[in-house]
């Protein structure tokens, strides 16, 4: 069970999983194939993630062991969440069926067996093969525990008898094999409680990261868990339009800046682009912080572990906007003296600048023909960027930048990055010269019709190329890609709760402990009202509810127990068989 509850750590799966048995007597499960997974061995005692030791019997042999083919760590079978049930046969000593290896009994069932197989009987020499399970484990009934092959079926060949049973026939025992029995639901609850701790250390980094601040929560009437959405709703499930207590959490599934395993997410990109240059002797700093309109579909950052130049992508399947543009003016007193003042109001609009040699503002037409200087950045997104990152860092590169969810989007994660290591967008410093028109025109002059890049254009005007980049996505949560609908179904049957005044966007300054009630989780003991937030996990469904497994539907009720599924602030750990953990 321990195994089975720290399988994401042994292998990038879900808990859940089982070692094959040891097909050699070296207490090692070594290169299997399938098949041999599918067959009864030694126990595999050594075997990584188990760490136990050589046990015998009272006999002094060594354990035998067969596990479901639904659980054992090749991944074949059916994928395991709370759903999951074994598929081995058990009878007792007088053929009885006791567990049916079979989906009769789903839900339920046996994961694996451990088998001390006592002491040799007539016609097992033990000496000859001690590999052939036959010359330790016995027949009887139509059954043979030496003969396993997991096939999910009620047959002699998937099942086993237990003994001991004496024939009085022959007067002897003719099974003395004793069973210890793994089942479904004890691997199943040890998954369970595996996959909470993994949500809860999700939320937890993500809270981290955004200083302190909760996601939105999604509600149940999409299966599609590769869109991201994250705007108030008005449906009666969220009345006036306040952010449910009750959702699912819109995850990314295998990390940000990661390969090809990240999820694709539907996003708004952001692009900051920073410039310090000098005019005129001052010191300015020229800023474009751009947020792309249209929603992005697909947009991830790409292959970092594929590529050979330590170099990422980012790209969006969307055509954006081509061009945005940051700009500011300056205006020179007439006669031209070559020396540039900054037009008032932050020099952000041109109708400012029609100065004369006193710097008096005019609203007629320019007579004095006042020289303009625009200086600005213009960004033009390709669609397709490469950039290099240093991933090792970014938990602690103060470049990589968290933004918090508010009352009207997601939270952002950003990186930042020199100009140099960018490649694919043309964020550009420029520079142009003209006249003011009292129509507010501004006239580039034939001759300077152009972006102007040289220093020999404006002696007084520095430093041409652009500074900082940075590129940004929506964030969320990040989850093992284990957890995803179409690998093992997690993600169906969790929710999370959130007290009113933390949700994002609450203009309170909460405080659970010195100001309940917050969320109540009423059969807790202790305090009751003073959570903050919390998971559910829907265990096993009645006969009654779909579980939300075989296509997700806008209904919690199919989901969850009834407590737990009424958007309310209050929760039942022991209802049912739904499984609650405290996030704060």
């Amino acid at each position: 069970l321990q195994y089975a509850y720290q399988y994401p750590q042994i292998k990038s799966n879900g808990p859940g999983r089982l070692p094959c048995p040891d097909g050699s007597n070296d207490g090692n499960t070594g290169a299997l194939s399938r098949a041999l997974c599918r067959s009864v061995g030694r126990f595999p005692w050594k075997k990584q993630g188990l760490n136990f030791y050589d046990a015998r019997d009272a006999d002094n042999e060594r354990l035998w062991y067969a596990v479901s083919s639904h659980f054992y760590n090749l991944g074949g079978g059916s994928d395991i969440n709370s759903d999951a049930y074994g598929s081995i046969t058990l009878v007792d000593q007088t053929g009885k069926m006791i567990y049916a290896g079979d989906a009769t009994l789903a839900k339920g069932g046996i994961a694996a067996v451990i088998i001390a197989p006592g002491a040799a009987l007539a016609g097992q020499d033990r000496q000859a093969d001690p590999l052939d399970p036959a010359n330790y484990l016995d027949r009887y009934h139509g059954f043979d525990n030496s003969r396993f092959n997991n096939a999910e079926s009620d047959t002699d060949d998937d099942g086993f008898i237990l003994g001991p049973v004496f024939d009085p026939v022959q007067n002897m025992n003719v099974v003395n094999d004793q069973f210890i029995l793994v089942t479904a639901h004890e691997v199943i609850s040890v998954a369970e409680k595996a996959t909470l701790q993994v949500y809860r250390d999700a939320i937890q980094r993500y809270l981290h990261n955004t200083g302190d601040r909760y996601p939105w929560l999604f509600d149940y009437d999409t299966d599609n868990f590769n869109v991201f959405r994250g705007e108030t709703t008005t449906t009666s499930h969220y009345p006036n339009g306040r952010l449910a207590i009750t959702g699912r959490i819109p995850s990314i599934f295998s990390n940000y800046f990661s390969d090809a395993d990240s999820a694709p997410i539907e996003t708004e990109l952001r692009l900051a682009v920073s410039k310090n240059y000098q005019v005129s002797g001052m010191s300015y700093s020229l800023s474009s912080d751009w947020l792309s309109a249209n929603i992005l579909t697909n947009v991830r950052f790409l292959d970092l572990a594929r590529r050979t130049d330590d170099q990422i992508s980012l790209s969006a399947d969307n055509t954006v906007e081509p061009l945005a543009i940051e700009d500011r003016y300056y205006y020179d007193r007439v006669p031209f003296s070559g020396t540039w003042s900054e037009c008032p109001n932050g020099g952000d609009e041109l109708a400012d600048c029609n100065r004369d040699e006193q710097g008096v503002f005019h609203t007629q037409s320019n007579r004095y023909e006042s020289s303009i200087l625009r200086v600005g950045i213009a960004v033009d997104f390709s669609g397709l960027i490469n950039f290099n990152l240093d991933v090792s860092r970014l938990d602690t590169d103060v470049d990589v930048i968290y933004s918090a969810a508010d009352a009207a989007r997601h939270a952002m994660v950003s990186a930042r990055f020199q100009a140099s290591e960018v490649s694919g967008i043309a964020a550009t410093f420029f520079y142009e010269k003209g006249t003011y028109h009292a129509t507010g025109i501004f006239d580039i002059a034939a001759a300077d019709s152009q972006h102007l890049f040289d220093n020999s254009d404006f002696t007084d005007i520095t430093g041409q190329s652009v500074g900082l980049i940075e590129i940004g996505l929506r964030y969320y949560p990040e989850l093992p890609v284990w957890a995803k609908a179409e690998k093992n179904n997690w993600h169906c049957s969790i929710l999370m709760a959130i007290a009113p005044d933390y949700q994002p966007g609450a203009n309170n300054s909460p405080d659970c402990q010195s100001n309940p009630p917050c969320l109540s989780i009423d059969d807790i003991g202790g305090v009751t009202d003073d959570k903050e937030s919390l998971l559910v996990l829907a265990g096993q469904g009645f006969d009654d509810r779909d579980d939300g497994m075989a296509g997700f539907v806008d209904d919690l009720g199919e989901i969850f127990d009834p407590e737990n599924a009424d958007l309310d602030t209050n929760y039942l750990r022991r209802q049912g068989d739904d499984i609650v953990l405290v996030v704060r």
